[in-house]
């Protein structure tokens, strides 16, 4: 059983820990609302060190990264709860997006995060490597959530609140499995979203068979493209998919960098093929995708973080201030469009030859 200490207690604690030489590890969360895996995590966070230190995020920044609603609880209760488990020693709330600056603070010998995460996808990797520590992957798979739990006893709520009778008279209806067709998106939507890759690579094919690209074109879209690609690249190394709504980098700027990012690049292309009818297929594939596909993203985002979306659209997100790393871009495997891109750029250039 821990105890709930203030920033600088915590320091405290941690020194006169170091001096009896024991080691130092270190988790975090929101945890709203006590779930199995998070006392999973927990458990599995406490093997890595002799002291346990469990960072809860306050109202404000659980707001943030969980939308309007949340938290349910406040975080001097939740700190409480988390502090009456076995597993942690030391709870302290904190105020900032991420716990750079109490890592930076207590030093730890390992930094613990569940199994969402990846060793390279961790954001505060980083902050790890260049105070000594390490990160570690703890707890069991990610099959348990606040989210989930809460949709599911707003559920049942929903079905006690309902009278017996019309219980009973909606029963069969339950049953008959049109019902859940009328929640399936359109087909079009459905295939532009999921399929868009391969339909890409159709539209790339007729586009290539269509192109008459010049030294000059390829110049020209190759000037074009670069930027797009350099904009993904960008938004690669800061962007953390479905954990959270990304409000660094240029996410600052612009909601979807990624797909303005390959938006332009198709606009590239499409000057570099050096023929209207090329270029046509190029923009007709992306004007039907991209929109699509983002409207299709941001529902989903907003279905998935509760509403926090939402909030980052309207302007009312707080700006983070995480630093582009290169270890994103690959987690994001954003190094499959760079090839891309370059082997685009080499087949118009043989194209241009033949």
């Amino acid at each position: 059983m821990g105890r709930v200490v203030d920033d600088q207690g915590l320091v405290a604690l941690v020194a006169a820990d170091r001096a009896a030489g024991r080691t130092i590890a270190f988790a975090n969360g929101c945890f709203d609302v006590l779930h199995v895996g998070h006392v999973r995590y927990l458990e599995g966070a406490r093997r890595e060190g002799d002291r346990l230190i469990v960072a809860v995020n306050d109202d404000d920044s659980v707001r943030q990264l969980k939308g309007l609603g949340r938290p349910i609880l406040p975080a001097t209760a939740r700190a409480e709860v988390v502090a009456a488990l076995r597993a942690p020693d030391y709870v302290v709330v904190f105020a900032d997006r991420t716990v750079e600056r109490l890592l930076r603070l207590v030093r730890p010998d390992v930094h613990c995060k569940g199994t969402d995460y990846t060793l390279e996808s961790v954001p505060e990797a980083d902050v790890m490597r260049a105070i000594g520590g390490r990160v570690a992957i703890v707890g069991d798979r990610k099959d348990h959530s606040t989210r989930a739990l809460l949709a599911k006893v707003g559920a049942q709520d929903a079905r006690a609140s309902t009278p017996s009778s019309v219980q009973a008279s909606q029963a069969p209806s339950l049953q008959v499995p049109v019902a859940e067709s009328s929640n399936r998106e359109p087909f079009l939507v459905w295939l532009l979203a999921h399929r868009r890759v391969p339909l890409g690579f159709v539209a790339g094919v007729f586009a290539y068979w269509l192109a008459a690209p010049t030294a000059l074109s390829i110049a020209l879209g190759g000037l074009v493209a670069a930027p797009g690609e350099g904009l993904r690249i960008w938004a690669a190394g800061h962007l953390q998919k479905a954990r959270e709504v990304t409000t660094s980098g240029p996410y600052r700027l612009m909601r979807h960098p990624l797909y303005v990012g390959s938006s332009v690049m198709g606009l590239g292309f499409a000057i570099a093929s050096g023929t209207w009818w090329s270029a046509l297929v190029v923009l007709v594939y992306l004007a039907l995708t991209m929109p699509t596909t983002a409207r299709r993203e941001e529902a989903s985002l907003d279905r998935e973080l509760g509403g926090a979306y939402s909030s980052y659209r309207e302007g009312r997100a707080v700006a983070s201030d995480r630093r582009f790393r290169w270890s994103q871009v690959r987690v994001n495997r954003e190094f499959r469009a760079l090839a891309g891109f370059v082997l685009a750029i080499a087949l118009l250039v043989i194209r241009a030859r033949l």
